[in-house]
């Protein structure tokens, strides 16, 4: 989240990242539905209907010629606001907060439905999380900064442990893989709905600490399996208050993983 100017190493760091891969990078930008319901698999949601703060969140986006170009000609933000409470999941996102936030009681979260711009006040790891969802379409693929900051948020695979989701189960513990029978699953695997994975399907998640086989878990994510070979990341999830060392979790998960070149952010 960027909070002040630019440093001359983070703007080098964003050149350098553009450099890189504008030219394998495709677009994939979401739209505002998609961000509220990737809000919504994560975080409690609390939506305010305050002018003031929608004024704000309309004014952030017009005051930003580079987001107000995302406006389709002649229209104006159709914004929405949402408070995210210091409660669940939603408490990861007071824990460490920068000292620009200090004074920020609440968390405010506004999505423009027009645009699917949207506005962060009081977290730079949600900001962070959406810069990395939402993607990039053909404008923000022509401007360093922008490409530069989702893909540093994109890298950064602290974004999501610690959030809470709900996965659905369809490959539970002792079923076999669909395409390769041989393949058992020794721990429940499924998909988080709501949030798109690069692939265009689901996200999915191992649940770890759940020893029979469930249709659907609630839980924390306590790590992401990055694949250096594959489009997608694997997300670990697990009851709240189970922990697992890095070591245990390759250990479990290495059924499936072995056939990648994988590594665990936690």
């Amino acid at each position: 989240m960027i909070t002040s100017a630019p440093t001359e190493r983070q703007l080098a760091r964003w050149r350098e990242l553009w450099l890189e891969n504008k030219d394998t990078v495709t677009p994939d930008r979401k739209d505002a539905r998609q961000l509220l319901d990737f809000l919504a698999a994560l975080y409690p949601l609390e939506e305010t209907f305050d002018g003031d703060i929608l004024d704000m969140v309309s004014y952030n986006i017009t005051a930003n010629s580079f987001l107000a170009d995302k406006l389709p000609e002649g229209c104006r933000p159709e914004p929405r606001a949402f408070y995210i409470p210091d409660e669940g999941s939603g408490a990861v996102l007071y824990r460490d907060r920068s000292d620009v936030f200090a004074g920020v009681e609440r968390i405010i979260v506004g999505v423009d439905m027009v645009s699917g711009c949207y506005v962060v006040e009081g977290s730079e790891l949600l900001h962070d999380q959406l810069c990395a969802y939402q993607g990039l379409d053909d404008a923000d693929l022509g401007n360093f900064v922008r490409t530069g900051q989702c893909l540093e948020c994109r890298g950064d695979r602290r974004l999501m442990p610690g959030v809470t989701v709900t996965v659905t189960v369809d490959r539970p513990l002792g079923s076999a893989h669909p395409r390769h029978p041989d393949m058992i699953y020794p721990v429940n695997y499924g998909y988080v709905r709501g949030i798109s994975a690069p692939d265009g399907d689901w996200q999915d998640a191992y649940i770890l600490g759940i020893d029979r086989p469930v249709d659907s878990f609630a839980g924390r994510v306590i790590a992401v399996i990055a694949r250096a070979d594959d489009v997608e990341d694997k997300w670990v999830v697990a009851p709240e208050g189970c922990e697992f060392t890095r070591e245990q979790i390759a250990a479990q998960v290495n059924f499936q993983e072995r056939y990648f070149h994988s590594s665990i952010y936690m």
